[in-house]
């Protein structure tokens, strides 16, 4: 027997010494594998544990321990279990005296037997043997564990911190993310909750205590790198306690996002030993001192322990409101020396996310009533350390990320101080004070800017666009701001009114200036950002609302306004107006300019001059522009007030923004005349002209009367000179003139549907003019290449009006399509010698078909635009799309490509994207046009090809919906594209895609069923296409016991189609069966045929739901019993 295992023993190290040198070597992997394969593997691997002293050796049994104990747990006893948990203590022990990097990886190996182990036991759920008692692994954890803290060597106080680390890590993850132990997710979140409810306040009460120790002899800890290294990982295991999802174990091991800023709930002892004594909160704050200025792990987590004390909620507090200000108050005393005291940006990150999440879960009100003389404290220690926090910010000192994640912490602090009910006046006026300082601090900072003459980037070498990068900054300081609207606004007014008379001296003077002009622009730049955010929240969304604090009356204002002042908000709007006026002018005058130039050179017959340019900057063009879009769609002609309205409008709002004034009209036909000059006369600039179809997006969303736009003569303009003649459309990039297209065809012009058809088609008729042109160009060799820019154009417009159009305004947008489908087919030859034409075209194809798909209610009407969609298909089939007959080259066989990368797989991608669409229509018509359509690119569905994550999820779901929707419609599909389907299947549960393998579990069950109990007037299948199905009970079989990190959740759904499988095929199964089970070794062929015949013991061949559910109960049970004895994961 021993030489046996020294044989082995050889065969290890030199598989080990091979792997080094070659670690891809297929041999070696081999090996490995039929090593943890053993049937005597926890005898083999602890006999070479005891003499080998090759790590990696170690790794290797160590390894082979843990997936013998988890994988075969059914078939092993207690004594076996408890020998090897034994066993491996011992193994700890001696390898503690190693402190190499080597050695803590071999232990941390040896601990995952232990917490793997455990965990399996804790609620064993096991009947087929006598299963270890969850008890007695308990009570030898807890031994284990005491054990090595009873000991005086620091090296085993580690150990036990390690542990404890290690066991918390694996009772708080599931089975994707630990040991992969193969068990529902009921038993994980069970485990997670017991795990929480008995052992980790144990763990945390032995770390504290360990700690306290510490701390005693701290000045010897801080020189002995053992005592040292104790210190860390006692830290490590208290903060890890004490960040554990509390009462969230569902949402922690199924892998949903769980917050951690949401107040933590303490109950029974948890709360005894955290918030009705401050000794814990002491110790920590003490361990913060010493460690604040370091940025290492220890720094991190003492850091995110204090965030956690911080962050305790209401309802941990059984005394009472009382009892939850008091220990908030000593909080607060213990954190404010450290607020005055930081000095790095490190220091400052750590403390801003105390601060952050401790000022959030103040109770304002009650705090600052209760104890007012420490609530007075904390604001002025919270000002302090957020002018010191911003001093260090705008000199981008000491790494500039953390010190500006610190001030956007800081900002979040204030927002939620202020925003509290019942926050005292003196709170309101420091958040006052910040935000003047941060103003006047940013100007400075960007003037700093310009003269370092250097281009700002993202981490992604980007431009930074100001308004994007630092827009959750700009929110929260102009939520500040609103605490004092009157103050804010004045200011921003009064600074941008020195902006504005320097700009009058600018473009007034024909010399130069004694100012800088780029100092003025880069000012006004941020000052148009600040009145941006302040004046308006987040500009997106259907219907916004006013901020509250901006627009109701005030007494304030109501003296302000008696002494003859204006309404800052109105002052602030009218004057960044003023500015857009001007913008307007200038790109007037410089084009006439410039035609005046042309002219006269062309009159004289000279080259064209050379064109001097704008004299305003883009950059503040592009802002006054989304200044403008922002500001339309939430001022732009308000409503009157109602009786009964919670937030009223002040008059003075309104008598100049509201609806029904002549004034806001007046503004309104402003805003369109700004949007078409800066479309015509911003060429170049596209984020210019971008902004200005922002501009019309943001009154389109105001949902205007058809009245308002009648006496809007720009409006009119921009519609009949500028639309209808295509000057503005076929001059602008395509992707400008998808978005203007749609903007216009969102306005809500008509008093009825009707009024709007003709809209939408008056809209339209340039552009179908403009494609019958097109379409004559083709028929003229020396025009093509003219035509096909044309056409793209015209292909990106069109795109914009079906992507703008609603459920009443299809009727045009059909009719439309289809005359543009003749249109297409005339110039389709054309099209196969450019890919970007039928890309463009397929787009548009699968945009309109979403769109009417989902509109059309007649089913004539569908089965006619189907029709239409068909041919169109055999004439791309025909002249263009033969290149799909060819299969593409290998090469991305078993690799997942997230991108599509030539035009070739983006054409795919939409001719499946408008499959989908189509095939989810439960109509005969749509089944016929899915089943052509996969027809014509059928050579094209390769494996390869269906490694591109976005072609395989589209292909899957036609699929689905064919094998769902149309099921008694297969026999429509040719022999060979239906085998191909059922191939896929395969290719899915073979691939490892989640998305997919479900769409297959669902296909085969859905056509199994069917088979099993076909309706009385199915049409039968083929001889071919019943063949394909025998062979998957022998795949899922194999996916079932063989697949690798096999995902427990998938159960149900290959355990509903395996039984559907086995009603229609069953004597298939049994061969399959027979023939797995005399492949596997002789030691566990007699089990093997056990776990089969309990397997279908008591299950009828049924599908009904009862029997299905019967079905999944044992074959969950079987699994782990069956993947055990087999030694898969």
């Amino acid at each position: 027997m021993e030489a046996q295992l020294q044989q082995v023993w050889k065969g290890l190290e030199d598989a080990v010494a091979a792997f080094r040198t070659n670690p891809k070597d297929p041999n070696v992997q081999a090996f490995f594998e039929q090593f943890r394969a053993l049937p005597n593997i926890i005898q083999v691997a602890e006999f070479v544990l005891e003499r080998t002293l090759t790590h990696m050796v170690q790794w290797h049994c160590l390894r082979a321990i843990s997936d013998a104990i988890i994988q075969r747990w059914d078939t092993l006893s207690l004594a076996d279990i408890m020998q090897a948990l034994q066993f491996t203590v011992q193994f700890i022990n001696k390898e503690a005296v190693k402190l190499t990097n080597q050695a803590e990886t071999i232990i941390i190996q040896a601990m995952l037997i232990i917490a793997s182990a455990c965990k399996r036991g804790w609620l064993d759920p096991s009947s087929l043997k006598d299963s270890p008692s969850s008890l007695e692994l308990k009570g030898a954890l807890h031994a284990t564990v005491i054990g090595f803290l009873s000991n005086e060597s620091p090296q085993s106080k580690i150990l036990a911190m390690k542990l404890i680390t290690t066991l918390i890590e694996e009772f708080s993850s599931s089975s994707k993310t630990s040991t992969k132990i193969n068990m529902p997710w009921e038993f994980h979140i069970e485990a997670f909750n017991t795990f929480e409810q008995t052992a980790l306040l144990q763990f945390f009460q032995m770390a504290s205590s360990t700690l306290n120790t510490i701390m005693q002899r701290i000045d010897q800890v801080l020189i002995d790198p053992v005592l040292k290294r104790l210190f860390k990982e006692t830290i490590a295991v208290l903060a890890n306690c004490l960040s554990w999802p509390f009462g969230q174990g569902s949402q922690a091991i199924l892998g949903f996002s769980w917050s951690r800023s949401s107040a933590i709930s303490l109950s029974g002892e948890w709360r005894q030993v955290i918030v009705d004594t401050p000794h814990i909160l002491e110790l920590f704050f003490r361990v913060f001192k010493l460690v604040k200025a370091e940025s290492d792990s220890t720094t991190s987590h003492v850091k995110n322990a204090l965030v956690c004390l911080a962050n305790i909620g209401e309802s941990s507090f059984t005394q009472g409101l009382g009892h939850r200000v008091q220990y908030l108050a000593f909080f607060s005393a213990q954190l404010r020396p450290f607020m005055a005291g930081a000095m790095t940006g490190s220091e400052f990150y750590s403390i801003g996310q105390i601060v952050e999440v401790f000022v959030m879960n103040i109770p304002v009100g009650a705090f600052a009533t209760a104890v007012s003389e420490e609530f007075q404290q904390l604001c002025t220690a919270l000002y302090e350390f957020s002018e010191k926090t911003l001093r260090l910010y705008s000199r981008d000192v000491d790494n500039q990320t953390r010190v500006g994640d610190s001030f956007n912490m800081i900002l979040n602090a204030w927002v939620s101080l202020v925003q509290s009910e019942q926050c005292p006046q003196y709170a309101v006026e420091g958040a006052v004070r910040f935000f003047d300082l941060y103003v006047t601090a940013r100007l400075a900072r960007a003037r700093e800017e310009l003269l370092e003459d250097e281009e700002r980037t993202d981490d992604n070498g980007y431009a930074i666009v100001d308004r994007e990068y630092y827009s959750d900054e700009l929110e929260s300081i102009s939520k500040l701001g609103r605490c004092a609207s009157l103050n804010a606004i004045t200011q921003l007014g009064m600074k941008i009114s020195v902006c504005i008379n320097h700009i009058r001296e600018y473009l007034s003077s024909q010399g130069g200036v004694n100012f800088s002009i780029e100092e003025v622009w880069e000012e006004l730049h941020w000052l148009i950002l600040f009145s941006g955010f302040l004046l308006t929240d987040d500009a997106r969304g259907e219907t916004p609302s006013l901020p509250t604090e901006l627009i109701m009356p005030s007494a304030a204002l109501d003296q302000h306004l008696a002494q003859g002042g204006s309404d800052p908000l109105v002052a602030l709007s009218e004057a960044i107006f003023t500015l857009v006026q001007w913008l307007n002018q200038e790109l007037v005058t410089h084009a006439e300019n410039a035609h005046n130039l042309r002219q006269a050179a062309r009159a004289a017959n000279q080259s064209p001059p050379n064109i001097p340019p704008k004299r305003w900057s883009a950059l503040i063009a592009e802002d006054l522009l989304w200044y403008s879009a922002r500001w339309a769609r939430y001022y732009l002609l308000i409503p009157p007030n109602e009786a009964n309205s919670i937030n009223p409008v002040r008059a003075s709002i309104l008598a100049r923004f509201g609806a029904g004034t002549q004034s806001a009209l007046e503004i309104c036909n402003f805003l369109f005349q700004t949007a078409w000059l800066n479309l015509i006369y911003w060429g170049g600039e596209s984020s210019c002209q971008y902004e200005a179809c922002e501009v019309l997006s943001s009154i389109a969303s105001r949902r205007l009367p058809s009245a308002v736009y009648e006496q809007c003569a720009a409006f009119q303009v921009l519609i009949d000179t500028h639309v209808r003649d295509g000057t503005i459309l076929f001059g602008l990039d395509p992707h400008i003139q998808r978005r203007l297209m749609k903007c216009l065809c969102l306005m809500e012009i008509g008093q009825n549907e009707i009024d709007r058809a003709t809209y939408i088609a008056t809209v339209l008729q340039p552009v179908e003019n403009r494609w019958a042109q097109v379409a004559q160009l083709y028929s003229q060799p020396a025009e093509t290449t003219t035509a096909r820019k044309q056409t793209m154009k015209l292909l990106e417009r069109c795109r914009g009006v079906v992507q703008a159009c609603s459920r009443d305004t299809w009727r045009p947008i059909y009719a439309f399509t289809k005359r543009l489908f003749r249109l297409w087919l005339q110039c389709i030859k054309v099209f196969d010698v450019d890919a970007d034409l039928v890309l463009s075209v397929l787009k548009l194809v699968s945009d309109c078909t979403e769109k009417l798909m989902d509109w059309l209610s007649d089913e004539n009407e569908v089965n006619e635009f189907l029709e239409e969609l068909m041919h169109f298909f055999r004439v791309c089939d025909d002249n263009k799309l033969g290149r799909f007959q060819r299969p593409r080259d290998g090469g991305r066989r078993n690799r997942q490509v997230d991108a599509l990368e030539d035009e070739k797989e983006k054409e795919l991608y939409e001719i499946l994207r408008t499959l989908e669409i189509i095939s989810d229509s439960p109509s005969l018509k749509a089944a016929e046009a899915t089943s052509f359509g996969l027809h014509m690119i059928f050579a094209c569905i390769t494996s390869d090809m269906l490694n591109y994550s976005e072609i395989e999820s589209q292909y899957f779901r036609i699929a689905s919906n064919l094998f769902h929707r149309h099921t008694g419609r297969l026999y429509l599909l040719d022999d060979n594209l239906f085998l191909l389907l059922v191939t896929s299947f395969e290719f899915a549960l073979t691939q490892g895609k989640e998305k997919a393998e479900r769409k297959a579990f669902e296909s085969l069950q859905k056509l199994a069923e069917y088979l099993f109990q076909p309706p009385a007037d199915a049409q039968p299948l083929s001889a071919a296409k019943r063949s394909a199905l025998p062979r998957f009970v022998e795949i899922i079989l194999r996916y079932l016991l063989f697949e690798d990190g096999f995902k427990f959740d998938m159960v149900d759904l290959a355990s509903s189609a395996f039984l559907s499988l086995i009603c229609l095929e069953k004597d298939s199964y049994h061969t399959v069966v027979r023939s797995l089970i005399a492949q596997q070794h002789p030691s566990i062929q007699g089990r093997l045929n056990q776990y089969f015949d309990s397997l279908l013991h008591e299950i009828e061949l049924s599908t009904s739901k009862e029997n299905q559910r019967k079905f999944r109960d044992k074959m969950r049970a079987f699994l782990a019993a069956a993947r055990g004895i087999l030694g898969r994961k």
